[in-house]
């Protein structure tokens, strides 16, 4: 019994192979549903890949090395200029390293050192009160003094404090000796100068008559004093 009538078979291939076909289209290839499904695969794929290349881009620019930000190495408009001059916190010093950045970090002072091995006097740069003495990490023994403007001034690596918190020094007072304390390879005296909001600027300008910056290498390591002003 016949319940329609049988389909002939189709003639052999060119290359003597056949394909079987069906009310929907052709078996051997791709039907015009899985068609559909493949461009739909490709779409997809093509996206996947401009996804994920996103993603890696993000992730490296939150988990890679940030951005430098902007410093300005003087007070920022705003912020009120110091009323008074700073003076240099030693006699004669050489400039060991300047204010920027260095090694990815901002150093956020100059180093000074008078005499290899330390031992020199530390003068206040302005007369001023004393609001903080004692041992900070990083910095070891350390003086913070606060002036009547609201700027402060920070002497790091001492390897003694000669004054304690809240006492009143007047410009260039004995308050410290030159030491190695905290993260110091040699003896020398690390110098901040920070403004009310105690953002740190570079002190160099306010020390000496030609700038000492990150970029001018060839200053760091000449000789300045007192005199210069």
């Amino acid at each position: 019994m016949s319940f329609g009538r049988a389909m002939p078979p189709e003639p052999p291939s060119p290359d003597g192979s056949t394909s079987l076909t069906s009310r929907g289209g052709s078996v051997g290839g791709a039907s015009p549903a899985n068609r559909r499904m493949l461009r739909a695969f490709s779409f997809l794929r093509g996206w996947t890949f401009v996804i994920v290349f996103v993603g890696c881009c993000f992730l490296a620019g939150c988990l890679g090395p940030r951005a430098r930000p902007g410093i300005s190495p003087r007070p920022r408009r705003g912020e009120a200029l110091p009323s008074a001059r700073f003076l240099p916190p030693l006699k004669t010093a050489e400039v060991l390293s300047p204010f920027g950045w260095r090694h990815g970090h901002l150093h956020t002072g100059i180093d000074l050192r008078e005499t290899q091995g330390g031992g020199d006097i530390v003068y206040a740069s302005r007369a001023g009160r004393v609001v903080e003495v004692g041992t900070r990490r990083g910095y070891g023994r350390t003086v913070l003094l606060q002036h009547e403007d609201g700027y402060c001034t920070r002497y790091a690596h001492l390897r003694a404090l000669t004054v304690r918190r809240g006492d009143r020094v007047k410009a260039l007072q004995g308050i410290g000796i030159v030491g190695d304390t905290g993260d110091a390879t040699t003896a020398h005296l690390h110098f901040e100068i920070l403004t009310p909001r105690r953002r740190p600027i570079d002190p160099a300008p306010n020390l000496f008559k030609r700038q000492i910056s990150g970029g001018d290498r060839q200053d760091a390591g000449r000789r300045v004093s007192s005199r210069e002003h």
